[in-house]
């Protein structure tokens, strides 16, 4: 249910819930702090609202997309949660590219260039090298490696795919296809398992990679939205449900319609009659109506 606006300051709503997030992105607009824009891998938040991450007919490129976490990765436990489309993919017959999408432990360096990085890669080449993959490095480039273990479930154009890159412990981490946003275990398609060096560490930045390594005309265009990262855990419920509009005047009142909870919104400093602070109140935001209790 989307969130409707009524007479008289009335919204309703269904209630929100879920894991929360230490970062999130679905490119409604964009966050401050995304690296520049380049030719291969640009924010949209204009038309489609996400990210295009493109490889082909260019020669021998390598460009990215990158985001300052808040907090550094813990280095034992977290998830990413990411959804992944493929618009066009041409198998061509020269030429050949790369994407990946993870966690970095820097914001700056290429897909040919040294870093740590844990997430999922994606080959396009020819017949026998067009799959998913679990991707890891320890201080060296993407490309040095194929990928630690491909996934089954080969990129199809016009599919959605809906992953979960999760690091399990120190030295592993799984990344899961799901056909579904809320990931649940009924909508899981397959997860492979990975395993990785323990000194890949500190890892600081969301990063998205596009790469073309050598020109032709094998060419693929990638969608990538709703990033949720959730940091020191190995798993997460998906967020459901609406949240709360900010954008509304004082004295609005939310009603849950699945709950019939009903919230008010207020932003004054405001005390009981003998000084205490006001039971339920929080300061500019939408606090519970509770039973008995007049707004």
């Amino acid at each position: 249910m989307a969130i409707t606006y009524h007479a008289g300051r009335r919204i309703q709503g269904l209630e929100r819930t879920g894991s929360t997030p230490t970062f999130e992105d679905d490119f409604t607009t964009r966050k401050t702090g995304w690296s520049a824009n380049t030719t291969r891998c640009v924010i949209d938040n204009t038309t489609d609202e996400e990210m295009d991450l493109s490889i082909g007919d260019g020669g021998n490129y390598a460009e990215l997309l990158s985001y300052p976490l808040d907090a550094t990765a813990s280095d034992t436990q977290w998830v990413l949660d990411f959804d992944y489309e493929l618009e066009t993919l041409s198998a061509g017959t020269t030429g050949g590219g790369q994407i990946a999408v993870g966690l970095s432990g820097e914001g700056t360096n290429g897909f040919t260039t040294a870093q740590d990085f844990l997430g999922l890669l994606q080959e396009h080449d020819n017949g026998s090298y067009e799959w998913f993959a679990c991707i890891d490095t320890d201080g060296t480039a993407l490309n040095s490696t194929g990928g630690d273990t491909q996934l089954t479930n080969l990129p199809t154009t016009a599919t959605q795919y809906h992953f979960r890159v999760i690091r399990l412990t120190a030295t592993s981490y799984k990344v899961q296809s799901f056909s579904g946003s809320a990931r649940t275990s009924d909508l899981l398609i397959e997860e492979k398992t990975g395993t990785c060096a323990s000194t890949i560490q500190t890892l600081t930045h969301i990063k998205c990679h596009a790469r073309q390594y050598s020109s032709g005309n094998r060419t693929a265009t990638v969608r990538v939205d709703n990033i949720n990262f959730y940091n020191g855990v190995i798993s997460a419920v998906v967020p459901a449900g609406d949240e709360k509009p900010t954008n509304v005047q004082v004295g609005s009142r939310y009603e849950e319609t699945n709950t019939r909870k009903i919230y008010y919104r207020d932003d004054l400093d405001f005390k009981e009659l003998d000084g205490a602070e006001a039971t339920n109140y929080r300061s500019e935001s939408w606090y519970e109506q509770l039973s008995g209790e007049t707004p």
